[in-house]
């Protein structure tokens, strides 16, 4: 246990709910107020940030006037509960900053889980006044946020400034290729798919030695999961289309996924085939991976 580590607690499902609606309604008012001073005043963003607003509406007992917009009272309200549940959500995730500290000191980097543990706490609280859209769930929220925050930390830790532009603009390059690709590449794959000379293959090898990517941190490491989860078992493909009721254009588009791989080109082969846009078998699989959370381990396997 840690010397400065917060208290844990459970939060109840209707705390989650009440907190997230606090937390959306203070920050997306503070929002509309930044956009109104910064188009009164012409600034652009870095001359009106949400923190330097925030901290001038807490010095604030009644409404008034900030850079020539006027800050209402039930601003100050919103942003008041929101400061006051601030704590309690802090230490409702406590345990996941924990979890994801002692993951994150696997990899040897230099830092401890202690410092990882930090990083997470300035990551909820970083969460806690920028959540503001209720459609997606603050855990989820919370929990990319700290991950970004602890990943930044590593490389910070292990400085880029070291790296020339055609290094950078080369690491950029295989994110790109990543993702077209759909999956992870070795050098040589990748050296491959981008066409590199050589020269560029061992400028890519150094860079990519200095960086630590999130598809590194250790996936494996048991003690991150809680002792009373179990793991779904392995189910045929068959039983896998029946669980997720899957309708004819679904199917069509899991199916074209799974047999190109994902590749480049399968969302334009599904589009033309049924007479909609590009975008729709990109929603379509997003509402499949959902559905299919339950059976997240065959299905990783299968894509």
């Amino acid at each position: 246990m840690l010397a400065c580590a917060l208290p844990q607690r459970n939060l109840s499902d209707l705390e989650k709910y009440s907190f997230a609606e606090i937390m959306v309604s203070g920050n997306s008012l503070l929002r509309k107020v930044r956009d109104e001073i910064l188009q009164k005043n012409n600034w652009s963003r870095q001359q009106c940030s949400l923190t330097k607003l925030r901290s001038d509406i807490f010095r604030l007992n009644k409404p008034d006037f900030i850079h020539g917009v006027y800050i209402s009272e039930e601003l100050i309200d919103s942003m008041n509960k929101i400061r006051d549940i601030e704590y309690t959500v802090m230490c409702g995730y406590s345990n996941l900053i924990h979890k994801l500290a002692n993951k994150f000191a696997m990899l040897k980097c230099g830092l401890t889980a202690e410092d990882f543990y930090n990083e997470g706490i300035i990551a909820i609280q970083r969460a806690v006044y920028a959540y503001s859209k209720i459609k997606n769930k603050f855990s989820t929220y919370a929990h990319w946020v700290i991950r970004r925050q602890m990943i930044c930390a590593v490389n910070k830790f292990k400085p880029l400034s070291g790296l020339s532009a055609k290094a950078t603009e080369l690491l950029v390059a295989l994110e790109q290729t990543k993702r077209k690709t759909n999956g992870p590449l070795n050098l040589e794959i990748a050296s491959e798919n981008m066409q590199l000379t050589e020269g560029q293959r061992r400028t890519l090898n150094a860079a990519m030695s200095v960086v630590i990517y999130e598809s590194q941190i250790p996936q494996n490491d048991n003690s991150y999961w809680d002792t009373e989860e179990k793991k779904p078992a392995r189910i045929s493909f068959d039983e896998l289309f029946k669980k997720l009721d899957l309708s004819d254009f679904e199917e069509d588009v899991l199916n074209t996924f799974i047999n190109t791989c994902g590749k480049r080109g399968w969302k334009t082969e599904v589009a033309e085939r049924w007479g909609y846009s590009r975008m729709a078998p990109v929603q379509v699989m997003k509402r499949i991976r959902q559905r299919a959370s339950e059976f997240e381990n065959y299905f990783k396997d299968a894509a």
